[in-house]
């Protein structure tokens, strides 16, 4: 009997301001990794870097018009201070027909602190002790997607939401996408085995004058 066919992966990292598009060394460590790793899997991987495109969302519009050209099964996109799980491929192997997206775990600073980027359904628990978490949002600083996402959503795919009287932020596109892709009958899973790294870069005497409060395992509203 023959080896099942493995996914192919589009893998796109995003590059914006933070340090002027300054990638960190564990992510460029991983595109590497994943590069050898594919080929020695048999599996079709493309990679696109994206710099200073801006805003974001039309950053990952456009990854998303390139990803349905490339014909490939999942696209991967990854922050560029992020450091995605180098098993990032089994997880996504491992994810059954219902996961349409899937995230590994990761943390970011808010300002309550360090929050896990994850908003699990009110039926869920993270400390279950069950291997996948069905979210309602999540983070998309390492995030995978299936293709047919793509094929049945509205454009645009990744729109941020602004107060229009004074532009600030009510939804980040990270949050509006997974909200309109579970409205459209998709569903977001949390794999708790695999984590992703996160690297922030804050001045040292802001971090000691506010504190450095961690909130380990509760979900955040926002990154």
């Amino acid at each position: 009997m023959s080896e099942k066919k493995k996914p192919s992966v589009f893998i796109a990292t995003f590059a914006m301001l933070e340090r002027g598009g300054w990638y960190c060394p564990q992510l460029v460590s991983f595109l590497l990794t994943a590069q050898s790793r594919s080929a020695a899997d048999g599996r079709r991987s493309v990679q696109l870097q994206i710099r200073n495109c801006r805003p974001i969302d039309a950053a990952r519009n456009f990854t998303a018009n390139e990803f349905l050209k490339s014909g490939l099964d999942w696209l991967v996109m990854s922050d560029n201070d992020m450091a995605p799980p180098l098993g990032i491929f089994k997880m996504i192997d491992e994810a059954d027909t219902r996961m349409d997206i899937v995230v590994p775990r990761f943390y970011s600073v808010t300002d309550d602190g360090l929050r896990l980027i994850w908003a699990p359904l009110p039926t869920e628990n993270i400390d279950s002790g069950a291997e996948w978490i069905e979210l309602s949002e999540a983070g998309t600083g390492v995030m995978a997607i299936r293709r047919r996402v793509f094929e049945r959503l509205g454009k645009p795919y990744f729109k941020t939401i602004f107060n229009e009287e004074d532009r600030r932020i009510i939804k980040g596109e990270d949050w509006n996408f997974c909200e309109k892709a579970r409205a459209a009958g998709f569903r977001l899973f949390g794999n708790v085995r695999f984590s992703a790294d996160h690297f922030r870069t804050v001045g040292l005497n802001m971090a000691v004058e506010n504190g450095v409060r961690a909130m380990i395992e509760k979900p955040a509203s926002a990154r």
